[in-house]
């Protein structure tokens, strides 16, 4: 079955779930709610799939999307929340399981105000065919470096923490942009931020 046409049963399946369950409930009623409203459609999903994070052929960590449902075309993404709204950080959850995965469709649903914002990714290969920039695994790759340069000239590695201003010196490369990359490693667990600390390595990424 084509992307499209789960997708017009899945929502379906999410409008019957806004119409028949008031808020307030946590995220996970929606949840088993959903699966079951899918399950009576005969729509194959996997729930709370974990999946590994490799970055250049390294295992570093994994992340688990709410629902995977597999379509003629790729796997269809679903993020749940029950948030008064959803914002940037939701968005960029969506989007680096997709990118992560290689897939281009998923949707992030709010019970919270009844809504469905579907999203689609730009495939990965036409997001680095830009030749004038580097690729953006390369600019996190440079972060990470910079990162291990300090840390490794450190006498106490553990307790060096590397601020944004001091990496972006380091790597030659604009503020935002840095900024951008630290949040997303952050995200996917490679590294962890303390206020009025900075980054460094989370020693205590999960493991797959």
């Amino acid at each position: 079955m084509k992307t499209q046409e789960i997708i017009e049963q899945v929502n379906d399946a999410i409008n019957k779930v806004f119409e028949g369950i008031p808020k307030g409930f946590k995220e996970y009623i929606y949840e088993e709610v959903l699966c079951y409203e899918l399950e009576k459609r005969n729509i194959k999903f996997h729930k709370q799939k974990r999946l590994p994070f490799y970055w250049e052929g390294q295992y570093l960590c994994s992340y688990v999307p709410d629902l995977l449902i597999p379509t003629k075309d790729g796997d269809y993404v679903l993020e749940l929340k029950h948030k008064a709204k959803i914002d940037g950080k939701d968005e960029i959850q969506l989007e680096r399981y997709l990118f992560n995965m290689n897939q281009t469709d998923g949707s992030i649903v709010n019970f919270g105000t009844r809504t469905i914002k579907d999203y689609v990714l730009v495939d990965k290969n036409q997001l680095q065919k830009n030749t004038n920039e580097p690729r953006i695994s390369e600019k996190a790759q440079q972060i990470i470096d910079a990162i291990k340069k300090v840390q490794d000239a450190s006498d106490e590695p553990a307790t060096r923490w590397i601020g944004q201003a001091e990496i972006a010196k380091i790597t030659n490369i604009n503020d935002s942009t840095v900024k951008s990359w630290l949040r997303k490693l952050v995200d996917q667990d490679v590294l962890i931020y303390e206020k009025g600390k900075g980054y460094q390595f989370n020693e205590n990424k999960e493991i797959f």
